[in-house]
């Protein structure tokens, strides 16, 4: 009887051992998804591929404030002249965009515009700035000329033919 229990005992424990052991194939790690195209189904293509929307940069346009304007000569033939211009931005996410000339009859315009962020959130303080800005005189006949920034306005003599 000693015999049959010692028998039963392994048959027990060799059951025990099966139960637990691994399997018999080897379980390889799962490899990563690769990129590659599916197959062509030409009753259901594949969908196009989106591109995440653009940011939409919006931006506030407007005219700078202008305190003071000074006009520069230069000594040379043709005469070549440009504006210093001194003012305030709104606040501090307004930059100086461009510049614009335009003329009509005897007055130069000059229009400095800004621009601003629309949706972002700045500080409400008035920023000083100076720009220097040339002036398109070449081919202009002699004389007087107004020269206009956004409003303030300053002389131009031209003696002789540029």
């Amino acid at each position: 009887m000693k015999h049959i229990t010692t028998i039963g005992f392994l048959a027990l424990l060799l059951l025990g051992l099966i139960a637990c052991s691994p399997a018999t194939e080897e379980e390889l790690p799962t490899p990563p998804p690769q990129n590659t195209p599916a197959p062509i189904d030409e009753e259901n293509p594949a969908p196009e591929p989106t591109a995440p929307p653009e940011p939409e940069t919006s931006e506030t346009i407007g005219e700078a404030i202008v305190n003071e304007i000074s006009l520069n000569l230069m000594e040379s033939f043709p005469l070549q002249a440009s504006v210093t211009v001194q003012g305030d931005l709104n606040d501090g996410c307004t930059r100086i965009q461009e510049a614009v000339q335009d003329q009509q009859a005897d007055t130069i315009y000059l229009t400095v515009f800004t621009a601003r962020p629309a949706d972002q959130m700045c500080d409400m303080a008035l920023m000083p700035f100076t720009e220097t800005f040339p002036l398109d005189i070449a081919g202009l006949p002699a004389g007087d000329y107004t020269i206009n920034v956004n409003g303030v306005t300053t002389t131009l003599t031209l003696d002789q033919d540029n």
